[in-house]
């Protein structure tokens, strides 16, 4: 209930209790009662208030764990691989534009993507940048230039200049050589359209955020992407952007500069760093090299026993555990009902959930609330509006219990795994589903979508499964 209601109780009763007081004057009885209807009244009101601060703090949290997420899956998008292919897809499917953009110099190359929301209500006002981590043999030559340089200036030009500078003490502000190298290339480029200018000539990031002081980019990236965005934030505040349009994400990334540099940036701008327990490149430079520092806001977060076999640098590590953080927070905002359920798309069929059976084996076993969880939001997303059973093993009632409820369609789903033999924590991951004209009982389609787990975490491969059985649901969602 809404704090908005708790007032309006409250209010309703404050005439009953003037006259009450009035009389209570000269009546000791009286007095007593009127204090118990206050007590009692000041109870009400706190019972009325108290699901409010529960809820807005879990609203909170969703919202954060969504935007890390979606910074997770950009600095995902970012690279080359089949796993950012599959993130890109992802992300058009769900309606968002991405451009991919890559520039190579004699000392340095960049890879990033710009990324946007085409259907926000916000318009294009958000935008994440993400840079990818180290990918080419340039980009371990770029890791490797660990000399620090002097960091200082208001435009590219002095930049340049003042990184080439030899001069300095040891104690003024300095950043390692090639993430500098790395940042000095992205600013110098053409990178982003001013709103609503698509096939218009793109703009530096520095004259774009000026020119529009509305406009926010989210600054992400993994690993050495983490630590180039860091930097172009840092570059940004001092050519005079205002800090309210950055914000910095960086996953996994190495220190960038040394005490001096981190003490003139820290709380300059928005800087959260995300790092997963057993990590070791976060600390790498500092403790091989010396001299480098961290700072901003961190989260580490645990790897599941899932993950346990993994490199905890590996960017799908990230995803995964950004994943589940966003699938639990979620779960608990709907289960508040913070979360409105989407209403269902006229003209589409409704569809019902039967649930999902669980054939994982016993070592994937807790990933199935996260995969349960991915499916539905999938199903959610081709039908919006469907009806969930609400049991937990599927039976023969799912169909008059979709009937009931006026649904047209009814998916049974199945989520399997088997693992690979003579591959070390390598399973394929199956989705298997029926659905059910729920008007007749005929089968309208019977599904089966695979995928390994090479390259993948278990869930991103349910996810992959999922993504596939979305682009295919056009054939039977028309059979109502």
């Amino acid at each position: 209930m809404s704090s908005a209601i708790a007032h309006q109780v409250i209010l309703k009763c404050v005439p009953i209790l003037e006259d009450d007081f009035v009389q209570c004057v000269n009546s000791p009885l009286r007095y007593l009662a009127l204090k118990q209807r206050l007590l009692a009244l000041l109870l009400l009101g706190l019972i009325l208030l108290l699901p409010l601060r529960v809820s807005a703090g879990t609203l909170e949290d969703y919202t954060e764990a969504r935007k890390m997420f979606l910074a997770t899956a950009a600095s995902m998008a970012a690279y080359s691989n089949r796993p950012a292919s599959l993130v890109t897809e992802s992300f058009a499917q769900q309606g968002w534009k991405i451009v991919k953009r890559e520039q190579v110099a004699d000392n340095a190359d960049v890879q990033f993507i710009l990324a946007w929301d085409a259907n926000s209500q916000l318009g294009r006002n958000h935008y994440l940048l993400a840079v990818a981590g180290t990918e080419s043999k340039l980009d371990v030559k770029v890791d490797l230039r660990t000399s620090k340089v002097y960091f200082a200036g208001a435009t590219l030009e002095e930049f340049a200049a003042n990184a080439a500078r030899t001069d300095l003490p040891p104690d003024a502000p300095r950043v390692h050589k090639g993430f500098n190298q790395v940042a000095q290339l992205l600013l110098s480029m053409e990178t982003i359209q001013t709103q609503g200018e698509q096939n218009g000539k793109p703009k530096l990031l520095t004259s774009f955020l000026q020119e529009n002081p509305d406009e926010k980019v989210f600054l992400v990236g993994h690993s050495l992407g983490g630590a180039v965005v860091t930097l172009i934030a840092a570059r940004l505040v001092d050519m005079g952007v205002r800090p309210e349009q950055i914000e910095v994400i960086a996953l996994g990334a190495p220190t960038v500069g040394n005490e001096a540099f981190v003490q003139r940036y820290d709380g300059k701008f928005p800087l959260t760093r995300i790092v997963v327990e057993g990590d070791p490149v976060p600390l790498a430079l500092r403790k091989v090299f010396g001299g480098y520092r961290h700072f901003g806001t961190v989260f580490e977060y645990p790897a599941s026993y899932t993950l346990k076999g993994y490199f905890q640098h590996d960017m799908t590590v990230y995803l995964d555990v950004a994943l589940k953080k966003y699938y639990s927070i979620k779960r608990k905002a709907l289960d508040e009902g913070l979360l409105l359920p989407a209403t269902p798309t006229p003209d589409k069929p409704r569809l019902y959930v039967a649930p999902i059976k669980n054939s994982l084996p016993a070592d994937l076993q807790e990933e199935f609330a996260f995969m349960k969880e991915a499916l539905l939001e999938k199903y959610e997303a081709i039908l919006p509006g469907l009806v969930l059973d609400p049991g937990k093993i599927y039976d023969e009632t799912a169909m008059q219990k979709a009937a009931a409820t006026g649904c047209e369609l009814l998916v049974v789903p199945e989520i399997h795994a088997e693992k690979i033999r003579q591959e070390e924590n390598t399973y394929y991951v199956s989705l298997l589903q029926s659905v059910y004209r729920v008007k007749d009982g005929a089968l309208v389609n019977l599904g089966s979508y695979g995928s390994g787990t090479k390259v993948l975490t278990p869930l991103e491969a349910l996810l992959h499964d999922s993504g596939e059985m979305k682009a295919e649901s056009v054939e039977w969602i028309n059979s109502k």
